[in-house]
């Protein structure tokens, strides 16, 4: 199966925003266990960038998370 993941599931699970957290990381987890294929759009990943880096008050944090994210 394929999702689009929307950007707020994205972040929910990178930064355990609550209540949506639990859900938003069982898609990830079966993303990781390939159960799923997930994909965003290149608009999500400007736009997760920018709200990571922003919670993270870290640049280089940022990025590890987005290289993360894409593999």
């Amino acid at each position: 199966m394929r999702i689009l993941a929307d950007t707020n599931v994205i972040i929910d699970a990178l930064t355990s925003r609550e209540p949506w957290n639990k859900s938003a990381e069982e898609i990830f987890l079966m993303a990781a266990n390939h159960t799923i294929e997930m994909y965003i759009t290149a608009s999500s990943a400007t736009d997760i960038y920018y709200l990571i880096r922003k919670h993270l008050h870290n640049i280089e944090a940022a990025k590890m998370i987005m290289g993360k994210l894409y593999s």
